[in-house]
């Protein structure tokens, strides 16, 4: 095999773009989503083609997609589907497409020279020269992965160098490989074959070189890890404590687990039936938990989202640990609807519940181990303050539930 070319991420001037990016979409060319599409890779052109013109070849462009504070990076909004509709159409001198996925309220592109560098020290997989239809590609890539030990679960880091004959589109290949990754990404549903859990890929870059002596013949080096959280596309994770962290990443494992009983052959498909709010209402094996007056239990996705967007005081409880006060639910990436959903629409309230509260005293009275989120303190400092310095927590009744 030829030896990969890998580039470094380019790291000029961002510049903050003005509409949100978009997926690839397969609608029909006339649908609002393609439309978007259109006006949105317009708009990046505009922005990069002054800035290209002005560098010699070979050229690098990077995409860094914000997403909405209530969204799980790490789930669905697959970057190759935000990068493909930008450089589908890009001049062959683009040879490095990076893209990265986090939670923040602006989006980035940058473009600047195709830097080399070495191969990066990560776990690689090497495929052999092989044809790269669609489906004979798959199956290469899911060969050469086939005995490879999966990622953790998590957020991953993807690179993928490329050799491709002269003329060859080398951007309609990066689905196919990713598609044929499930052996070290894990498969989301399990009676689906090229289908891996890709949404967790938060940082990926693509490179390409040319050799005319491969013809319509593609080979690829694939190299992946797990992301470090250190990194900025990671911030919203590394400021979770531990055990915001550890509840993160059991209601993200939850929903995927979900999806996959949904789609497995053998069970049927899952209803959603949401708690009922009433107060005292039982669940199997347990004593009645009543609701304090003061505090209103959120059972269903449209309260908790009118809740979020109201800025209500909420409190999150956990099975595994003390519940917590969110002071700033809009913008806490410990609130989300995916970890809601999970939690209470999926899994029936057992491992922790949800609820806006008015009435600090009962509260305290209730669960006194209760604190205050530690992302929201650094959100907003002053209200933090004023709410935890309402909240007697000397009190630590291990007789109380947490739940």
């Amino acid at each position: 095999m030829r030896v990969p070319v890998v580039f470094a991420m380019p790291e000029r001037r961002r510049i903050r773009l003005e509409l949100p990016p978009r997926l690839e979409s397969w609608e029909r060319s006339d649908h609002p989503d393609q439309v978007r599409l259109r006006a949105f890779v317009a708009h990046v052109r505009g922005l990069i083609e002054p800035i290209a013109d002005d560098i010699a070849a070979p050229l690098a462009l990077r995409l860094d997609v914000g997403l909405p504070e209530s969204a799980d990076p790490l789930w669905a909004r697959d970057l190759d589907n935000y990068l493909f509709p930008i450089a589908r159409g890009l001049p062959p001198q683009y040879v490095s497409i990076w893209g990265t996925k986090s939670r923040g309220q602006d989006s980035f592109v940058t473009v600047g020279p195709a830097r080399p560098v070495v191969e990066p020290e990560w776990h690689s997989h090497r495929v052999p020269r092989a044809l790269g239809s669609e489906r004979n590609w798959k199956q290469a890539v899911s060969d050469a992965v086939a005995h490879a030990e999966a990622i953790v679960p998590g957020p991953v880091a993807m690179q993928v160098s490329f050799a491709v004959g002269a003329g060859r589109s080398w951007t309609s290949l990066w689905k196919r490989t990713i598609d044929g990754l499930d052996a070290l990404l894990g498969r989301t549903h399990p009676d689906r074959q090229w289908n891996p859990q890709d949404g967790r890929i938060v940082r990926l870059g693509l490179h390409v070189q040319t050799d005319q002596t491969l013809g319509h013949d593609v080979e690829a080096t694939i190299w992946a890890r797990p992301a470090d959280i250190g990194w900025p596309e990671l911030r919203w994770l590394a400021l979770m404590d531990a055990d915001e962290r550890a509840e993160y990443i059991a209601a993200h494992r939850a929903t995927m687990q979900a999806a996959a009983r949904q789609r497995a052959p053998s069970s049927p498909k899952l209803a959603v039936t949401p708690r009922s709010g009433r107060a005292g209402a039982r669940r199997p094996g347990r004593p009645p938990v009543p609701v304090p007056v003061g505090l209103t239990e959120l059972t269903t996705e449209r309260a908790f989202d009118a809740a979020v967007a109201a800025g209500d005081l909420m409190l999150k409880t956990d099975s595994a640990g003390p519940p917590k006060i969110h002071t700033e639910p809009a913008r806490c990436s410990g609130i989300t609807t995916q970890n809601f959903t999970a939690k209470v629409i999926i899994g029936g309230g057992k491992n922790g519940r949800y609820f806006t509260l008015t009435d600090l005293t009962a509260v305290k009275q209730r669960w006194p181990r209760v604190a205050v989120c530690g992302m929201c303190k650094q959100l907003n400092p002053a209200q933090a303050a004023t709410v935890e310095a309402a909240i007697h927590r000397d009190s630590d009744d291990p007789t109380e539930a947490d739940r």
